[in-house]
């Protein structure tokens, strides 16, 4: 078991939701020892999606 954290950088979006990936795909994670890995979202036990707005944006 493993406890990953980093940036989505690709994977299957889920436009119907609004909520942005699709965590039941699979999906390309940016993580932060700078590794690039393709992980299966629908195997993992809890998914937590942070999203930062920059200054700019708010």
């Amino acid at each position: 078991m493993y406890d990953l954290e980093g940036v989505v950088i690709g994977g299957q979006r889920d436009d119907d939701t609004g909520e942005g990936w699709d965590p039941s795909g699979t999906f390309t994670l940016f993580d932060e020892q700078g590794a690039i890995l393709d992980v299966n979202g629908w195997r993992a036990t809890e998914l937590k999606f942070v999203i930062h707005i920059a200054a700019e944006e708010q």
